[in-house]
């Protein structure tokens, strides 16, 4: 998961961004004081109200928030909530007049941090707050974006194995009319696809369980994008069969990637094209350009339904579908897998919605010359 944009990565080039919501001066001076004695490396920002912060710093990315619990006129759980609403990143940690414990309870089941009471303001209890803060909210990061992981991972893993399986099942009844025609030749090229699907089934299986293992994903390598659109083809056997798709590719380089990946996000972008062209047999051509940077841009392009401009960004997030279940099945992983994969080799993809179908673009890095 890309870390978040207000990085609780902070370090001696890397101030602590700290946001002080007070209407009391006497209190926002007071905690600015003893910041500035903890030795921390602080940014500082004030406000004298929610709605102050809101629009002067709304925008910012901020790392620790000291909310003072009593401004006048407002809810101090609803504006935690508010806070956590508007810098989603950020460690919340109450400031309270008396030091209520029931309070700093609510408060603290309600996503603060922590909290201090004013008298206890000092240079040391604030390092500690500081410090144990930011680190909490780190945990509790990396706990949510490793749950939203495995939850992504159990539905990528069905919704992967689905195509290679049905090409299975195509070459099992192919299989069974050789069989019935004592066609030995068809046999053995059904026998030779079927193998070849079961060790490539064998490696997405063993690539996607290392998802589970940060740092442990498949090796990268040099590989021909040539040979990697051929395995994802054949995984597609069975749907192009189905629907007459056409499938055509220009000169396609030698890159550095996961190649089970790399098949994986060919297979589902030659799928969508598949899924989602309704009234004529898809059309579907694969292409790739260098870039100056040492990579390659490749083009898939259908014609298909098509993507309306403003879902373009939209189609890449996890489960989100712009087709009821009903119309056109699917779970909403397929390009949420695609970011996925491109992002795990250092690119980026985009949609470029067409006239008539869809262009998706994505960019992986050139294999190096050899020796």
């Amino acid at each position: 998961m890309t870390p978040p944009h207000g990085s609780l990565e902070t370090g001696p080039d890397r101030p602590i961004i700290i946001l002080i919501i007070d209407d009391d001066t006497g209190d926002t001076k007071l905690l600015c004081r003893a910041l500035d004695d903890s030795g921390l490396s602080c940014d500082l920002r004030r406000a004298p109200s929610m709605q102050a912060a809101l629009d002067g710093h709304g925008e910012e990315a901020i790392d620790l928030v000291f909310l003072d619990y009593g401004l006048p006129n407002a809810d101090g759980l609803a504006n935690i909530a508010t806070v956590l609403g508007q810098w989603p990143e950020a460690a919340v940690a109450v400031v309270t007049g008396q030091g209520d414990e029931v309070i700093a309870a609510a408060a603290i089941k309600s996503g603060a941090i922590d909290y201090i009471p004013k008298r206890n303001i000092a240079a040391a209890s604030l390092r500690r707050l500081v410090q144990n803060g930011l680190e909490v909210t780190r945990l509790r990061h990396q706990i949510e974006a490793q749950r939203q992981e495995l939850d992504t991972f159990a539905h990528t893993l069905a919704h992967d194995l689905k195509a290679p399986l049905r090409a299975l099942d195509y070459f099992t009844l192919s299989l069974a009319e050789g069989i019935a025609a004592g066609d030995t030749q068809a046999m053995e090229a059904d026998r030779t696809e079927i193998a070849g699907l079961v060790a490539r089934l064998h490696r997405t299986i063993d690539t996607l369980s290392a998802h589970l293992h940060p740092g442990q994903g498949a090796a990268h390598g040099p590989e021909p994008a040539d040979a990697l659109l051929r395995a994802a083809a054949a995984n597609l056997r069975a749907e192009i069969a189905e629907s007459g798709a056409a499938l055509r590719a220009g000169p396609l380089p030698v890159v550095l990637c996961a190649d089970t990946e790399v098949i994986q996000l060919l297979q589902n972008l030659i799928g969508n094209g598949i899924k989602y062209c309704r009234d004529h047999p898809p059309d579907i051509h694969v292409s790739a350009v260098p870039t100056n940077a040492g990579r390659w841009i490749f083009s898939v392009r259908d014609n298909g339904i098509g993507i309306a401009p403003e879902h373009a960004e939209q189609v890449f997030q996890p489960f989100r579908r712009l087709h009821r279940e009903e119309e056109i099945p699917g779970t909403g992983l397929g390009l949420a897998t695609c970011a996925k994969i491109v992002r795990r080799h250092g690119g980026r993809i985009w949609c470029e919605p067409q006239p008539q179908g869809t262009l998706f673009r994505f960019t992986l890095p050139a294999a190096p010359e050899p020796p």
